[in-house]
């Protein structure tokens, strides 16, 4: 309980933090250096999950295995990501050397030093979470998560000390104290937390490499497309909008779906509440578990987006900077990407804790796969910008995550029509309240405070019903 708490604790933490950077940096970018820095990040990691496979599922899957000895797996794990960082840095020196892969995969960046420092930047961010990985599997989270919400802190700080004095600030600036930041909170969070090793054999790894390969291939085919349909967004919008486009886009994306960092992290709790009700049988239980999850999480997202909604305007005039008033469209856009994810959380949810991981990957496949040629044929036929590249997303995004939705009840013992017919009720009565108040010409602060009322007296009307409401989905009235 005190690993799932402290572990909340940082991610609500967390989210603060985005919050702030997601609107500081920015601001003291401008949305073409933010554009060229969030691009070659996202490089980075569509590189690196690439690269990695999956393997650290694998990690954690075999580290709970009572036959493996902790260390070793531990050990090896370490090896793999050493190996994975040597050939991420060969492929940044292979693109750097060709003159015309460096133009083909960074279009519209201004130096080269900036993808240089942007590599580095980006492996000392996959070494931080995935040593993350060490530290969870030994159940060492608090003093690792502090060094890294105080890293992130500081940046807020020298974010806020530039702002003050009315300072430009570069992004190889920018890189080089994020990079600085990075490096000491690994290297202290390592030095200070102790991890289980054991020296590992010639045989270990050989086992070890085919255990994880055999752990990893099932799901091959879906890790490289979905990895592929995310970045291609990006590259195509890159290419054809630039830099700019690029950083609006981008900045609308992290401050819309912020909300979504903490659906995500309560999943793994309800997963394996899920995983349990599904060993024993019990469809009922399973079934009550998600309808408890999608309700925290619309609840979570609803409110979130609307809070969101109606001060985005103030956010950009008074915090980020009227550079990027046309990124409050997309915010809009994107935010109902960010409410279907609930759709999509809990569907993968109720695969993976069903055990139906290649039902799940059967269905999910051909769905990126047509998101890929459809994103491919809009960019060459039509052209993109940012707005168009969000709406592409998002309505690609509210087919897939509903087909995969639908799909994952036939696992569990649900009224669909009645539950979908809730939910869609819920989301009309949110949407009619943010209309509402967002039409009032009164104070962002009470607008806020207005909107939290009123979407409290929904929760609480809900709330009212509640057992009624679950009888009937559950098919038990």
């Amino acid at each position: 309980m005190s690993k799932y708490f402290s572990k909340t604790f940082f991610v609500g933490l967390n989210i603060l933090i985005s919050i702030s950077v997601g609107l500081l940096i920015p601001k003291i970018l401008g949305p073409d250096l933010y554009g060229q820095y969030t691009y070659i990040t996202s490089f980075c990691i569509f590189i690196f999950q690439i690269i990695l496979l999956s393997f650290n599922n694998a990690y954690i899957f075999y580290f709970t295995n009572e036959s493996k000895d902790k260390g070793v797996v531990s050990t090896y794990y370490l090896c793999l990501i050493s190996l994975i960082l040597v050939i991420f840095s060969f492929l940044i020196v292979l693109i750097m050397a060709v003159s015309d892969a460096k133009q083909a995969i960074f279009p519209d960046i201004d130096e080269d030093v900036f993808i240089l420092l942007g590599s580095i930047f980006g492996a000392l961010s996959f070494i931080q979470l995935r040593t993350f990985d060490l530290f969870d599997a030994h159940k060492k989270i608090f003093l690792p998560e502090l060094i890294r919400t105080s890293s992130r802190f500081i940046i807020i700080l020298v974010a806020l000390y530039y702002i003050f004095y009315e300072i430009s600030l570069s992004l190889n600036a920018y890189y080089i104290i994020s990079i600085v930041l990075l490096f000491l909170s690994i290297l202290i969070s390592i030095i200070f937390t102790r991890i289980k090793y054991s020296r590992v054999s010639k045989d270990d790894l050989k086992n070890f490499s085919k255990l994880f390969w055999s752990y990893s291939k099932p799901l091959l085919y879906v890790l490289i497309i979905s990895a592929t349909y995310t970045f291609l967004g990006k590259f195509l919008l890159q290419n054809q909008g630039g830099s700019i486009q690029q950083g609006y886009y981008n900045f609308a994306y992290t401050i819309a779906t912020i909300p979504v960092m903490l659906i995500s992290s309560l999943m793994m709790l309800f997963s394996n509440d899920m995983a349990s009700q599904f060993k024993e049988g019990n469809l009922l239980k399973a079934s009550n578990k998600m309808l408890g999850f999608i309700s925290l999480g619309f609840m979570i997202q609803l409110f979130s987006v609307g809070i969101m909604f109606i001060s985005i305007n103030w956010m950009i005039l008074n915090v980020v900077g009227i550079d990027f008033l046309p990124s409050i469209n997309i915010v809009y856009i994107l935010g109902i990407f960010s409410i279907f994810h609930v759709f999509g959380i809990t569907a993968t949810a109720t695969f993976n804790s069903a055990g139906k991981n290649v039902l799940y990957a059967k269905w999910n496949i051909p769905l990126i796969v047509f998101s890929i040629i459809t994103l491919v044929i809009f960019a060459y036929k039509i052209g993109f910008e940012a707005i168009s590249l969000a709406l592409f997303v998002t309505g690609l995004y509210i087919l897939r995550s509903l087909t995969l939705f639908i799909k994952s009840t036939s696992l569990l013992k649900v009224n669909l029509q009645f539950l979908m017919m809730m939910i869609f009720l819920g989301m009309l009565a949110s949407s009619l309240v943010f209309i509402f108040v967002n039409y009032l010409t009164i104070g962002i602060i009470n607008k806020v405070m207005l909107f939290s009322f009123l979407y409290a007296l929904i929760v609480a009307t809900a709330y009212i019903f509640k057992e009624n409401i679950l009888l009937i989905i559950l098919k038990q009235k």
